[in-house]
């Protein structure tokens, strides 16, 4: 089981990886708030 160090550089690679296609592919996001949804541990979505 990953220790919350591990847990935190998953997480910050996931959200770097969807910065850079969003930065790559030109979009925008405008909105006021991001709600971030977290998945049980069983998932595998990303």
């Amino acid at each position: 089981m990953p220790t919350n160090i591990e847990e935190e550089d998953i997480l910050r690679k996931k959200v770097w990886k969807i910065i850079n296609l969003v930065q790559a592919n030109q979009l925008f996001v405008h909105y006021k708030e991001l709600s971030i949804k977290f998945l049980a541990e069983k998932s595998k979505k990303v």
